[in-house]
């Protein structure tokens, strides 16, 4: 029930700044730029623009939140409550991963029709985007304004994103790209066009769970010793 009631907190404060208007506003304007590409391109334009709306706009959003939460001193009263940091995170990663699979689900079904919707697509989306609302979190606890938090997230999305989807687009090869969750996040999505084999979903399933696993703790590590000690410290 806490939980439950910090995530109705979450998604209002949302609201009341605009963050699902801008996630509507940004989604029509995926669907306008997707229906640009001919059709022999526009599977795997799909599949990049997906990935690269998650990876970006998804850790600004939380980070944004993170941000003004502390221009607010919101956390000034976070540390007399009996709040488990557990679930402010919870809330928090969920507020902005539930936004983001209806962005993905209604850009893919208005480009490409309702019956591509396979369970690895809704999958893989809603784990990419817990991934990389995990990281934004984590970083935004080290940052004071936006700005700052763009230039501490760009060599994460070289890594993270840019990478994958060079090697994925066959560019050049990336050494251990394998290894990298977003080479997860492309194989779950790509299986709405292609017919996957179930260990291939079940690998990419468990690659994007591990790193969903090690960001968590990261976020928590950080956001602990960032901002709820420094504020028990006050």
């Amino acid at each position: 029930m806490k939980l439950l009631n910090l995530l109705a907190n979450d998604m209002k404060f949302h609201l009341r700044h605009g963050f699902y208007i801008a996630y509507t506003v940004l989604t029509a304007m995926l669907i306008g730029i997707l229906s640009l590409f001919p059709e022999i391109i526009k599977e795997q334009a799909a599949i990049i623009l997906t990935i690269t709306e998650i990876g970006s706009f998804g850790s600004t959003f939380i980070a944004a939140t993170i941000i003004l939460e502390k221009e607010q001193k919101l956390y000034d009263t976070l540390f007399i409550t009996p709040l488990s940091i557990h679930s402010y995170i919870q809330a928090k990663v969920m507020a902005l991963s539930i936004p983001a699979l209806l962005s993905g689900v209604i850009l893919f079904a208005i480009s490409f029709g309702v019956s591509i919707m396979k369970p690895e697509f809704i999958i893989g989306v809603m784990l990419t985007s817990i991934l990389f609302s995990l990281l934004g979190f984590a970083l935004a606890t080290r940052c004071d304004s936006i700005n700052g938090f763009l230039l501490l997230a760009a060599p994460f999305g070289l890594i993270f994103v840019g990478l994958p989807l060079v090697h994925d687009l066959q560019l050049f090869q990336v050494p251990f790209n394998s290894y990298f969750p977003t080479q997860g996040s492309i194989q779950l999505i790509r299986a709405s066009f292609e017919e996957a084999h179930w260990k291939d979903s079940l690998r990419s399933v468990f690659s994007l769970s591990v790193w969903i696993a090690l960001f968590y703790m990261w976020a928590k590590r950080w956001f602990s010793s960032n901002i709820v000690w420094k504020g028990a410290s006050k």
